[in-house]
């Protein structure tokens, strides 16, 4: 959600059904690194116990709380600026915490008038961090915020916020130069721990940013930047992206490796069986059934040759090269060979068939003719 000069008018002017919709989509939710928690904010009129508006970004939220502040849009008192964390509970359901960074609220409000919004309408696990158990007055709040934004910044703070962004920068380019080179996941893996370490730092210093000179928000700009270009390219989908077209998956090249010696090794003993077979004229079905499942063995090699990128395919050009130009032309010849030879063998044996039936009849023939001589003979004696 955008925020800057964030359009309240038309935010409260939605119902709560519309802002379900809108505002607090899943995908939001899950995406939010902080936000702004309301309790008994009015919506189209109606007084509503929680209302959230998840935020990307923690710097985004920090200026939508002071626009807030400035506009009196919401009593301080009922008023939470957080900080975001989406997970799994113990249990493995969804989770939702929120640490409470400035702001009125305190951990029992947002618990009890929170409960229907996280718990039932976003089905997450609430848990709330930071703040206070008991209500605090405005006018003390508005004091404490108004002195943390307005004060002078520690110089040793700002040196410290310089190192550990520059720091972050440094091992940001390590990464982006590991592309290719180690598994997407370790990649996804640095480009998280990045994000954390600088969501940190930001957290630490979201306060000061204004105060802190040019050079930080630039540096804080260019480190923001470089992360969303990280992630963005370590979390895509598509085989073509950066991150995944030119790695290599050595388990992957090792069981290809390893199959394919499987193969030239089975195919050699598969093709001297058939010969000596054919040779020996004891070939059968069997043979036929033998040489197909060499051929979808060869088919499934085949097919994971086909899911590889360019560099993994170039280191087993070879070996799959061997298998195209020697087994492939052998296993379709070997076929042939086998059904040529049960065709003419089911023919010859129909032949066999057919003789054997004309000369048992002829045999018959000839016994019955004997019979009927022997029996003239009898009769003229």
């Amino acid at each position: 959600m955008a925020t800057e000069n964030f359009d309240f008018e038309a935010f409260k002017a939605q119902k709560f059904t519309e802002y379900k919709k809108k505002e607090i989509k899943p995908v939001l939710v899950r995406k939010a690194k902080a936000g702004i928690v309301f309790t008994d904010y009015k919506l189209a009129g109606k007084k509503t116990a929680c209302v959230f508006i998840p935020i990307k970004k923690a710097p985004e939220a920090v200026q939508l709380f002071k626009q807030i502040k400035k506009d009196k849009e919401h009593l301080l008192k009922k008023t939470a600026l957080v900080k975001v964390a989406v997970g799994k509970d113990e249990d493995g359901s969804d989770k939702i915490s929120l640490e409470i960074m400035k702001g009125g609220l305190n951990r029992n409000s947002i618990l009890a008038k929170g409960e229907k919004l996280f718990g039932t309408i976003l089905k997450m696990k609430l848990e709330v961090l930071g703040g206070v158990e008991e209500e605090a007055e405005e006018t003390q709040e508005d004091v404490v915020v108004e002195t943390a934004e307005n004060s002078v910044v520690d110089p040793t703070k700002k040196a410290k916020a310089l190192d550990a962004l520059n720091a972050i920068k440094a091992n940001i380019e390590k990464v982006k130069a590991a592309v290719g080179k180690a598994a997407p996941e370790k990649i996804r893996s640095n480009a998280g721990k990045l994000q954390a370490g600088f969501d940190q730092v930001m957290n630490g210093i979201s306060a000061f940013v204004d105060n802190m000179g040019e050079d930080i928000k630039a540096l804080i700009e260019e480190v923001q930047q470089s992360l969303k270009a990280l992630q963005d390219g370590s979390t895509s989908n598509n085989e073509d992206s950066s991150l995944g077209e030119n790695t290599l998956d050595k388990a992957k090249l090792k069981n290809y490796a390893k199959d394919g010696k499987s193969i030239a090794g089975d195919f050699k003993k598969l093709q001297k069986t058939i010969k000596n077979n054919l040779a020996d004229m004891q070939s059968e079905q069997r043979d036929v059934d033998r040489v197909n499942e060499m051929i979808e063995r060869v088919q499934k090699h085949e097919d994971i040759f086909d899911g590889m990128n360019d560099i993994e395919k170039e280191k087993v050009h070879k070996m799959r090269a061997t298998i195209k130009s020697k087994v492939v032309p052998d296993l379709n010849k070997m076929m042939q060979d086998v059904r040529r030879y049960l065709k003419i063998r089911t023919r010859i044996l129909v032949n066999k068939a057919k003789n054997r039936t004309e000369a048992q009849g002829k045999i018959a023939d000839v016994q019955a003719r004997l019979e009927r001589l022997k029996a003239a003979m009898e009769s003229n004696r």
